[in-house]
């Protein structure tokens, strides 16, 4: 099925269940202010302006969600099997910052 035939009404739908997700994890794990403010601000502009710079785009939401899903399961896997390295870090600078706002606002959009 085309992405344009799916409705709209379960995006909304989905939105307090993944709120209190968010809200839960917060308060679980402890992340450094800056960072995570700078990654959901670059996500938001992400966001608004990813739909406006590729009008006309062909669409292929479908292959860039399967992309970072295999991305994200290449990363659990790495985890499960300790090829991850372990540490207590709760945020990032530098360069690593830099990259992961740049990264985030590519996502975003």
């Amino acid at each position: 099925m085309p992405d344009e035939e799916i409705p709209a009404h379960s995006m909304p739908a989905t939105r307090c269940p993944v709120l209190a997700e968010a809200l839960i994890f917060i308060a679980a794990v402890t992340v450094d202010l800056g960072t995570l403010v700078g990654m959901m601000a670059r996500q938001s502009l992400g966001a608004c302006s990813g739909p406006a710079s590729c009008h006309g785009c062909r669409d292929d939401g479908a292959v860039g969600n399967g992309r970072r899903v295999t991305a994200a399961a290449s990363l659990f896997l790495a985890t499960n099997l300790n090829l991850m390295p372990e540490g207590a870090a709760v945020g990032l600078a530098g360069g690593r910052l830099v990259f992961a706002v740049a990264a985030n606002f590519l996502l975003g959009a």
